[in-house]
């Protein structure tokens, strides 16, 4: 269990960052901390929460900053980003009530649209927290953004199995692991845990990434398949031969994976967004 713990010494984002965009740190209701990423001319197009990887007990890595902050140059878009509490502290039962209780927060903003977003556990996070405010009364999400979803604890899909041997980063056992931390004393079919097992209808747009050599490629497919089954909005983009989460990669293939997260957000922008 001390394996789980271990982590960078820090979250905060690199110190460089607050050169490019304006950088907030603060807390949310429930006591954890969030930073709020801006662009430094105050232009605002939105808000996107963004719920980053590590397979729920590691933290932020630098990667994720410089996603985030490209993110906000290019969309205009006020990015949150909360830092969760980890497993096995930080179980399902509690952190998905909490970032529902912060998204409803956001959205009671009117006349921004409102995205989330998520990479790896982030984005298996992000998609049992659309789940429960589809079910809500808030108002909808805009857009769902999920970069090599993770997305079944049990990773019992075939096609896992089958991409074990090219994938460089994650393998099915230490993944299992990780999510028994994670789900506590859940069931590993709850959706909480395993949002490909909840209702995949009324969710909003939804754009999905993966590689063709990610383990979780699988479950990537098995999501769009829901998705389309239950007559939503899905947009399913493949690296070929690419790793999980590579579009948080400093490498051309990550580079045309960010600049078509941006573009698909900048489409569902209801305002005027300036690039740079």
């Amino acid at each position: 269990m001390d394996v789980l713990r271990a982590g960078p010494p820090t979250y905060a984002p690199p110190t460089r960052l607050s050169l490019r965009v304006n950088v907030v740190a603060g807390i949310t209701p429930d006591g954890w901390p969030v930073y709020e990423m801006a662009r430094r001319d105050g232009r605002t197009s939105g808000h996107l929460v963004f719920l980053h990887g590590g397979a729920y007990f590691r933290e932020l890595r630098t990667w994720h900053w410089w996603f985030v902050e490209r993110l906000v140059r290019q969309t205009a878009l006020t990015v949150l980003v909360p830092i969760y509490p980890l497993a096995p502290v930080g179980t399902a039962d509690v952190v998905v009530p909490a970032v529902v209780g912060l998204l409803r927060d956001v959205l009671r903003f009117p006349g921004r649209p409102v995205f989330l977003a998520g990479d790896s556990a982030g984005a298996g996070m992000a998609l049992a927290v659309a789940q429960d405010l589809a079910r809500s009364d808030a108002r909808a999400l805009a857009g769902l953004v999920l970069i090599s979803p993770w997305v079944d604890v049990s990773c019992d899909d075939p096609g896992i199995a089958a991409r074990a041997h090219l994938d460089p980063w994650l393998q099915a056992p230490g993944l299992r692991e990780a999510g028994d931390a994670y789900r506590g004393g859940l069931p590993a079919d709850h959706p909480w845990v395993s949002p490909i097992l909840g209702h995949l209808s009324d969710l909003p747009p939804m754009l999905i990434i993966s590689g063709t050599h990610d383990i979780l490629n699988a479950d990537a497919h098995r999501l769009v398949d829901g998705v389309v089954m239950a007559s939503g909005d899905v947009e399913l983009v493949e690296g070929p031969g690419l790793i999980h989460d590579y579009p948080l990669l400093p490498t051309p293939e990550g580079r045309a994976a960010r600049a078509r997260i941006a573009d698909w957000l900048r489409a569902r922008l209801t305002s005027d967004v300036i690039q740079s």
